[in-house]
């Protein structure tokens, strides 16, 4: 058993801002189901198999320490006989040490409603990245602004400091913030395209008498990939050519930013 990603309410329904106990959809929390705050991500996983143990030596336990939906298939795996696929970050459950000896966790969010062609792209969807490691956690938006947030959850003892994530660290803790960005960007491998920050990801120039230009809007793209990447932006959709674009044209270096204007003329009554 595994939860579908968390699913934190008010009963009342108030609104109460960033906290675990109110939002303005439903009683749903800002901070629950398709976040990357603790509330979206935490999940019991819950395994019977008596006779399955028992062969193993192994007696029934609860296990604290962090693991991951990834380690589900590792473990399958294992208690079949046979090895994880090449490639595999999944841990097997059934090996203690193998449990133990594992220093972070990682994961990242994505859009839930997606597109057809994000079907074969995913990295249009990527909201958040985040990682745990010695009772740290970092969350990265790719999505939203507002950029890096880091959460002292536990400390050294296991002991918990902040479970809510409501004391942001990050401004006092740079090295820090910097150190598991760059394990965030590891996850990527061959994919750091994958790691280009949007924001905002949506515009809105409202009402305009034709023939008018509106005033210009700013994009801002950041490079958390770990290389270079070279930028060609263009216009799609519907009506493109309503919409004109600048800047942000050419090499973007691994933390780097630019930012895009994005114009609009409407040619035609509409919406």
């Amino acid at each position: 058993y595994v939860l579908d990603n968390g699913w934190v309410q008010d009963p009342n329904g108030s609104v109460e801002g960033d906290s675990y106990l109110g939002a303005a959809n439903n009683g749903a929390t800002s901070k629950s189901k398709r976040s990357a705050y603790d509330g979206g991500i935490r999940t019991p996983i819950l395994v019977r198999w008596p006779a399955g143990l028992r062969t193993r030596g192994l007696a029934p336990r609860v296990v604290t320490t962090p693991v991951s939906t990834i380690d589900i298939a590792a473990t399958v795996l294992a208690a079949a006989g046979l090895g994880p696929p090449s490639g595999s970050w999944g841990v097997n459950l059934l090996d203690p040490v193998a449990v133990s000896a594992r220093t972070e966790i990682r994961g990242d969010v994505y859009q839930h409603d997606v597109t057809a062609a994000a079907m074969t792209d995913p990295s249009r969807t990527l909201r958040y990245s985040w990682i745990i490691r010695d009772g740290w956690k970092l969350i990265r938006r790719h999505a939203d602004p507002g950029g890096d947030m880091l959460f002292r959850l536990a400390d050294a003892s296991g002991t918990s400091v902040d479970p809510f994530e409501t004391m942001n660290q990050g401004a006092a803790n740079p090295a820090l913030v910097k150190e598991l960005g760059a394990l965030i960007a590891s996850w990527y491998g061959q994919n750091p395209q994958w790691l280009l920050d949007v924001s905002p990801v949506s515009l809105a120039f409202g009402g305009l008498p034709m023939g008018t230009t509106g005033g210009a809007q700013l994009v801002t793209l950041v490079n958390r990939g770990n290389q270079p990447l070279n930028l060609a932006l263009s216009l799609e959709g519907a009506n493109p050519g309503d919409f004109s674009q600048g800047g942000c044209a050419g090499s973007l270096g691994v933390g780097a930013s630019c930012t895009a204007s994005v114009m609009f003329t409407p040619r035609a009554e509409g919406t």
